[in-house]
C-alpha cells in the first residue's frame, strides 16, 4: 500500500462518524415563514391600503375600462361575497339519496344504533330526516 493510500485509509477510519452516519441527523433547521395573510395584514394596514388602491383604480377616469371593472368586481366579491351559482345536472345517473345501497346502509347504521336512542336520533336527523324505524 502506498503512503498516500495509507493516509487516506487512516483519515476515513479515524473520523468521528461511522460510514452512512451524519453529524446532523435532523437536517438543516427549517426557516420560519410567517403566514402570508399575516404579512399582508401587516404590510397593508389590515388590508386598508389594498382597498384604497382598488377604490382608486375604480375612481380613476384615466384607467382603462377593463381595469376599473376588474377592480370593482374584486371589491364587490370581497366586500359582499360572490353570488351563489346554480349548477344543473343533466346526468342520467340515479339520485344517490334514493340509491338502494345507500338506503340499505342507512338502515344498517340506524339498526346498529338501536341501543343508543340519542345517537340514533342524531344520526337519523343528519341523514336528512330519513326514517328512524
Amino acid at each position: 500500500m502506498t503512503v498516500i493510500a495509507e493516509k487516506q485509509r487512516k483519515i476515513k477510519t479515524t473520523g468521528s462518524w461511522r460510514a452512512g452516519q451524519t453529524g446532523n441527523p435532523r437536517g438543516r433547521p427549517k426557516k420560519y415563514h410567517a403566514p402570508i395573510d399575516e404579512l399582508v395584514r401587516v404590510r397593508t394596514d389590515g388590508g386598508q391600503t389594498l382597498v384604497d388602491f382598488l377604490a382608486g383604480v375604480v375612481e380613476d377616469s384615466e384607467a382603462g375600462r377593463g381595469d376599473r371593472i376588474k377592480a370593482a368586481a374584486i371589491l364587490l366579491d370581497r366586500g359582499f361575497g360572490r353570488p351563489l351559482q346554480t349548477i344543473e345536472s343533466t346526468s342520467n345517473e340515479p339520485d344517490l339519496i334514493r340509491h338502494p345501497q345507500w338506503v340499505a346502509l342507512q338502515q344498517m347504521i340506524l339498526t346498529a344504533l338501536s341501543g343508543f336512542p340519542e345517537a340514533r336520533a342524531a344520526v337519523a336527523q343528519a341523514l336528512n330526516g330519513h326514517s328512524t324505524n
